[in-house]
């Protein structure tokens, strides 16, 4: 089975001790003594403490600290950490490559870069997809279908977000969509939800594309899932009434954290509440 870890945040990448640590709030666990890394720091605001952290992404090792692995610890393994506000971030992917009492060996990986990082993961939504409830301990298995959820989560955090009933390019006419069409299933489903609409106003902020841009933006809206993408599967059968007419600026908002926020919380913070 592949395993979820989750791990302290190190300035470094997970690649050497943490600098100027006395002053880097991310590590309020450190601080807090939340987790014992032996936290430590010398005059220069380097850390001195010999934590797994600092050499997860040169050794590629973890030590759980709550138990052996055993021979079920086989898959994909996922990092991530608390962030200041309580949420998770998913940081990393790699493979196990061995289990050895309570000790993984992983194939070499970085972290991801900061706009593929999943970030405003919360228990709640983990559990959703399929992770056992987490209270104590640094790691929980998962099984193929939630790793495949978390895989997709971190394949879909540095897309662009757009129309898929529309063709949308960059300066190299390469598409851009491929990824969110495929998850997506279905164009038909675009124009059969758009075929029933009678009002082309944004849901969350009333903005109509046609009463600004007259003809030309006749019929036009953008269909947002209000069941992530990320969590669908192949069995998973989706209906006009799972879609939401939403101008492009609020699509972008709504996908602005990791699972989105629905439409009503949007409508909360365009008030200022």
């Amino acid at each position: 089975m592949s395993v979820i870890i989750r791990a302290a945040f190190n300035n470094q990448n997970w690649n050497g001790q943490c600098q100027n640590a006395d002053r880097d709030r991310r590590l309020f666990q450190c601080h807090e003594s939340v987790i014992s890394t032996g936290y430590k720091v010398t005059k220069t605001g380097k850390c001195a403490a010999q934590c797994w952290e600092q050499s997860l992404c040169s050794n590629y090792t973890w030590h759980s600290t709550t138990g052996d692995f055993g021979e079920r610890a086989t898959g994909d393994a996922y990092f991530v950490y608390r962030d200041i506000d309580q949420t998770l971030v998913l940081w990393g992917k790699s493979e196990i490559k061995k289990a050895e009492g309570n000790s993984l060996t992983f194939k070499k990986f970085k972290p991801l870069s900061e706009n593929a990082q999943v970030r405003g993961l919360t228990y709640q939504y983990l559990e959703e997809v399929g992770v056992p409830k987490w209270g104590s301990g640094t790691f929980r298995y998962i099984s193929d279908e939630t790793s495949e959820v978390l895989g997709s989560l971190i394949s879909e955090a540095d897309e662009t977000l757009a129309d898929p009933s529309e063709e949308y390019w960059d300066i190299e006419g390469r598409p851009l969509l491929k990824r969110h069409v495929m998850k997506e299933r279905s164009r038909k489903l675009i124009k059969a939800f758009k075929s029933q609409l009678t009002d082309f106003s944004c849901a969350v902020c009333g903005f109509s594309f046609e009463h600004t841009y007259g003809n030309l933006g006749l019929g036009f809206v953008e269909a947002h899932h209000t069941v992530p993408i990320g969590v669908l599967t192949v069995q998973t059968k989706i209906s006009v009434s799972d879609l939401v007419p939403v101008c492009s600026n609020c699509h972008r908002m709504l996908h602005r954290s990791n699972p989105p926020l629905t439409v009503s919380d949007l409508q909360m913070k365009l008030k200022g509440s």
